[in-house]
Protein backbone atom coordinates (compact mmCIF):
# COMPACT_ATOMS: atom_id res chain seq x y z
CA UNK A 1 0.00 0.00 0.00
CA UNK A 2 1.39 3.42 -0.93
CA UNK A 3 2.02 6.09 1.67
CA UNK A 4 -0.58 8.42 0.17
CA UNK A 5 -3.23 5.70 0.38
CA UNK A 6 -2.33 4.94 3.99
CA UNK A 7 -2.64 8.62 4.89
CA UNK A 8 -6.04 8.88 3.18
CA UNK A 9 -7.34 5.82 5.00
CA UNK A 10 -6.00 7.11 8.32
CA UNK A 11 -7.73 10.46 7.80
CA UNK A 12 -10.99 8.67 7.06
CA UNK A 13 -10.66 6.34 10.06
CA UNK A 14 -9.84 9.19 12.43
CA UNK A 15 -12.91 11.10 11.24
CA UNK A 16 -15.08 8.13 12.26
CA UNK A 17 -13.55 7.62 15.74
CA UNK A 18 -15.45 9.16 18.65
CA UNK A 19 -13.25 7.84 21.48
CA UNK A 20 -11.54 10.87 23.02
CA UNK A 21 -8.87 8.96 24.93
CA UNK A 22 -7.92 6.93 21.85
CA UNK A 23 -7.69 10.08 19.72
CA UNK A 24 -5.50 11.74 22.38
CA UNK A 25 -3.18 8.73 22.29
CA UNK A 26 -2.93 8.88 18.49
CA UNK A 27 -2.35 12.63 18.71
CA UNK A 28 0.50 12.11 21.18
CA UNK A 29 2.15 9.54 18.93
CA UNK A 30 1.85 11.76 15.85
CA UNK A 31 2.96 14.87 17.70
CA UNK A 32 6.07 13.15 19.05
CA UNK A 33 6.91 11.75 15.61
CA UNK A 34 6.64 15.09 13.81
CA UNK A 35 8.31 17.27 16.44
CA UNK A 36 11.95 18.11 15.90
CA UNK A 37 14.15 17.71 18.92
CA UNK A 38 15.83 20.87 20.09
CA UNK A 39 18.89 20.73 22.29
CA UNK A 40 18.92 22.79 25.47
CA UNK A 41 21.67 25.35 25.92
CA UNK A 42 23.33 23.01 28.41
CA UNK A 43 23.28 20.11 25.90
CA UNK A 44 24.67 22.38 23.17
CA UNK A 45 27.45 23.45 25.51
CA UNK A 46 28.39 19.82 26.26
CA UNK A 47 28.41 18.97 22.55
CA UNK A 48 30.53 22.02 21.72
CA UNK A 49 32.96 21.17 24.53
CA UNK A 50 33.32 17.57 23.37
CA UNK A 51 33.82 18.64 19.76
CA UNK A 52 36.49 21.13 20.78
CA UNK A 53 38.32 18.46 22.80
CA UNK A 54 38.14 16.05 19.86
CA UNK A 55 39.43 18.66 17.41
CA UNK A 56 42.36 19.42 19.74
CA UNK A 57 43.19 15.71 20.02
CA UNK A 58 42.27 15.57 23.71
CA UNK A 59 39.57 12.95 23.20
CA UNK A 60 38.71 10.34 20.62
CA UNK A 61 35.68 8.79 19.02
CA UNK A 62 34.66 5.20 19.59
CA UNK A 63 32.91 2.76 17.31
CA UNK A 64 29.69 1.17 18.48
CA UNK A 65 31.53 -2.15 18.85
CA UNK A 66 34.17 -0.50 21.09
CA UNK A 67 31.44 0.97 23.28
CA UNK A 68 29.64 -2.38 23.62
CA UNK A 69 32.91 -4.12 24.50
CA UNK A 70 33.75 -1.51 27.14
CA UNK A 71 30.29 -1.78 28.71
CA UNK A 72 30.49 -5.57 28.84
CA UNK A 73 33.92 -5.37 30.51
CA UNK A 74 32.68 -2.86 33.09
CA UNK A 75 29.83 -5.20 34.12
CA UNK A 76 32.23 -8.02 35.02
Amino acid sequence: MKTATIKQEMHHAIDLIDDSSFLKAIYTILNDKTKEYEFTNEEKSVIDDRLEKYEKGKSKLYTWQEVKTAVKKSKK
